[in-house]
């Protein structure tokens, strides 16, 4: 996990903490999550039916440079100067927890779009694992949430 600390003398910022531009791609990759989880089965199924896990990746940004979560765990480390004292303990746990929950919403749905491929494999294999991957996507929405809230960032 990425070790955090406070940025500067007197820890609070002198501008609202939401105000801080970086937010916005926070708010913005908060927003799309929640759009994914709210709408997981109408996304990952495509028009034949089948089964679409990619899309998990594409909301957690792991696949556009673009994507407002892209890379969003430098921004914390960064922006974590802006933690209320009183929060700190639970920001930290918060960006381990995300860091977790990306990285097995990544593998779950990598093995997901080859579940049916693989050895004893087939449609309950895609689902067990795009189950998965929808599992991590809420812990890592969870967390997003916490650390948007000890940033005051507006999510």
């Amino acid at each position: 996990g990425a070790a955090v600390g406070l940025g500067g003398p007197g820890g609070w910022p002198a501008a609202r903490a939401a105000d801080r531009p970086e937010f916005a791609r926070l708010r913005k990759g908060y927003k799309r999550l929640n759009y994914l989880l709210e709408n997981f089965e109408e996304l990952t199924t495509n028009a034949d039916g089948g089964r679409t896990p990619d899309i998990v990746r594409e909301y957690l940004g792991l696949k556009d440079t673009t994507d407002p979560l892209f890379n969003i765990q430098k921004v914390l480390v960064k922006a974590a100067d802006s933690v209320d004292p009183d929060k700190i303990d639970d920001f930290q746990e918060a960006l381990e927890k995300w860091e977790s929950a990306v990285a097995g919403a990544n593998g779950e749905s990598f093995i997901s779009s080859f579940g049916e491929y693989n050895p004893g494999g087939g449609k309950a294999q895609v689902e067990k694992y795009i189950d998965r991957a929808r599992d991590q996507a809420i812990a890592a929405k969870t967390n997003l949430e916490r650390m948007c809230k000890a940033l005051d960032a507006g999510c």
